[in-house]
C-alpha cells in the first residue's frame, strides 16, 4: 500500500489519521502479519469497529423513530423491527457490498495462504475490513463520536428503513431465474452552473437478461447510490411484469386493470374518493382522487360523469405505475 493509496482512502472516508499506521493496520490480514514479524493484524480493530458501527446505526434508528407522548418515550418501530433494521444495515451482505463499491479490498495485505485462497473475494473478509477501518478511526480519534459518526455515514449511510432494494432485486432475479445483478461504479462529473462543481457518487447495475443498465447516484455514499440503482432496476422489472399481466394502460378498462393488479398482489387496494360540485347551470361536476401505497403521488381529475372520471384517474395511475422512462440509464 502506497502513501498515495492511504491519502485516497482517507479522502474517501472523510477522515485524516493522526497515526496513518493505524489505517494501514486495518488492511493487514493475520496471514500477512505472521509472515512479517513486527506487523500487527486487523482482528482487534474489527472488534472495536463492530461496536462503533452498531452504536452509529442505533443512534440513526433512534433519530428516525423516536417520539414522546405524555412525557413517555415511544418508538415508531418495536424492538423486533429495530433489531432487524440494525442487523440488515450491518450484516455481511451490506458491509461487503460497501467495501466492493469503495474498492478497498484491492489494498488488503495478504499472506501466501490468503493469496492462494483468493480471500479478497470473500464477503466475510470484506466485512472484517469494513469494521477494521471504523475501529482504526475510533482508536485514532480516542472514541470521539463527532469524528466516528461522519466516517460511518460516509462509508455506509443507511438506506431506506422500510425496504432494501438491493436484497429485493437479488431475490427477484433469483426467483425469475435471472443472473445475479452486476454492480459497478460509473464515473461522471456534473457541474452546477454559476455555483460550483458537484461530484456525484454513481453506481450502475446491469441486468443481463433484459440487457439494460440502471444508474443510481448520491452526493455522499456509494451504498445509497447502489440502493438507488437497484430500486430503479426493480421498479422497471415490476412494471414490465404488470404490463405482461394486464396489458398496457387502456383507458376504457383501466379500473379493471388496477383491480386485477390488486388481486394479484402487485399493489395495495386503490382508494377512490369523490366530491360532487355543480357548475353555474347546476350541472354536476365530479372530482375524483385515486391513491394507493405504490403511487408516488395521488391522481386527480374532474368530469361531469362519475363513471368517466373514475376511468381517467385509474388510467393516470396505471400510466404512473408502468412508466419506465425514468428508470433507464441516461448517458
Amino acid at each position: 500500500m502506497t502513501e498515495e493509496n492511504l491519502k485516497e482512502i482517507q479522502k474517501t472516508i472523510n477522515y485524516t489519521f493522526k497515526n496513518p499506521m493505524l489505517l494501514q493496520q486495518a488492511f493487514v490480514r493475520k496471514s500477512f502479519a505472521e509472515e512479517n514479524p513486527g506487523r500487527q493484524d486487523n482482528e482487534v480493530l474489527e472488534f472495536y469497529g463492530d461496536s462503533a458501527l452498531n452504536t452509529y446505526i442505533t443512534k440513526v434508528l433512534y433519530d428516525n423513530f423516536k417520539g414522546f407522548e405524555d412525557g413517555q418515550f415511544v418508538s415508531k418501530k418495536d424492538q423486533g423491527e429495530l433489531t432487524k433494521l440494525r442487523s440488515r444495515n450491518s450484516d455481511k451482505e451490506c458491509l461487503s457490498h460497501c467495501i466492493e463499491i469503495l474498492g478497498f479490498e484491492q489494498y488488503l495485505l495478504l499472506g501466501k495462504s490468503d493469496w492462494k485462497n483468493k480471500v479478497w473475494e470473500s464477503r466475510s473478509v470484506k466485512e472484517d475490513l469494513f469494521e477494521a477501518i471504523v475501529g482504526a478511526v475510533a482508536i485514532d480519534c480516542d472514541w470521539d463520536w463527532k469524528k466516528i459518526f461522519p466516517v460511518c455515514h460516509s462509508m455506509l449511510k443507511m438506506g431506506d428503513f422500510e425496504d432494501n432494494a438491493i436484497e429485493e432485486l437479488a431475490s427477484w432475479c433469483e426467483e425469475h431465474g435471472y443472473d445475479k445483478p452486476q454492480y459497478s461504479p460509473w464515473f461522471m462529473v456534473y457541474s452546477v452552473p454559476e455555483i460550483n462543481f458537484k461530484h456525484y457518487k454513481r453506481i450502475r447495475v446491469f441486468v443481463k437478461e433484459i440487457n439494460k443498465t440502471f444508474i443510481g447516484q448520491d452526493t455522499e455514499s456509494y451504498y445509497v447510490a447502489q440502493m438507488a440503482a437497484a430500486n430503479k432496476a426493480l421498479n422497471y422489472l415490476i412494471a414490465q411484469e404488470m404490463i405482461a399481466e394486464v396489458g398496457k394502460p387502456d383507458k376504457d378498462n383501466s379500473v379493471s386493470q388496477l383491480h386485477e393488479l390488486f388481486q394479484k398482489d402487485f399493489i395495495e387496494e386503490p382508494i377512490y374518493t369523490f366530491e360532487e360540485t355543480h357548475d353555474e347551470n347546476g350541472n354536476p361536476i365530479w372530482c375524483c382522487k385515486c391513491d394507493f401505497y405504490e403511487l408516488e403521488s395521488p391522481c386527480e381529475a374532474t368530469n361531469s360523469s362519475k363513471k368517466e372520471v373514475k376511468k381517467i384517474v385509474s388510467y393516470d395511475a396505471l400510466c404512473q405505475l408502468v412508466d419506465t422512462s425514468s428508470y433507464e440509464k441516461r448517458e
